[in-house]
């Protein structure tokens, strides 16, 4: 796993679980030592572990994902910063699926029991469905309870929130130029 690989696992932890530690114990049944030597490329998670990785991710991310990290390895902004090209790449994705008419959002309340009550976060869906079988992509936002209060589901309030991530994410790559 490539150092772009893992910064952007690293992230949709910390994303998705009230801690690492939440995530290594709870679904990787693994101690802090392991988990450190598998972040300093000492050891592998072996099939088992690997598949738990892979499922913090839908289909269409991990394709991003691979995408991404295949970059990092030749451009040297992407090898800068992988979590914000990834991040960048998904609102840019979900914008224009919903701008297009390709793709649906849907909110879904997590109701994970193991989760901490103020760490609450509820999951923004955006799909395009391709009419068949159950061919789908998918891409997940995962947003605080608080501020999802402050969106509403109309198209253009969602295309603006998406358009509002997309420059965040380019001021970044911009702060972090200069």
């Amino acid at each position: 796993m490539n150092k772009a690989w893992k910064a952007i696992v690293l992230q949709e932890i910390k994303e998705q679980f009230p801690s690492e530690e939440s995530f290594y114990e709870r679904h990787l049944g693994m101690d802090g030592t392991s988990w450190i030597r598998w972040k300093k490329d000492e050891s592998d998670l072996g099939n088992y572990g690997q598949e738990k990785i892979e499922r913090l991710f839908t289909d269409y991310e991990k394709m991003l994902v691979d995408k991404v990290a295949r970059n990092a390895e030749i451009i040297p902004d992407v090898q800068m910063n992988p979590v914000r090209e990834y991040k960048q790449m998904k609102f840019q994705i979900a914008s224009k699926w919903i701008q297009s008419g390709l793709g649906e959002a849907t909110w879904i309340s997590d109701e994970d029991d193991f989760r901490e009550k103020e760490y609450r976060i509820s999951l923004l869906r955006v799909e395009n469905d391709y009419q068949f079988w159950s061919y789908k992509d998918r891409l997940e936002f995962r947003i605080k309870e608080s501020r999802k209060k402050q969106l509403r589901w109309s198209k253009p309030e969602l295309l603006e929130w998406f358009e509002e991530k997309i420059s965040e994410q380019k001021e970044e790559a911009t702060s972090a130029e200069t």
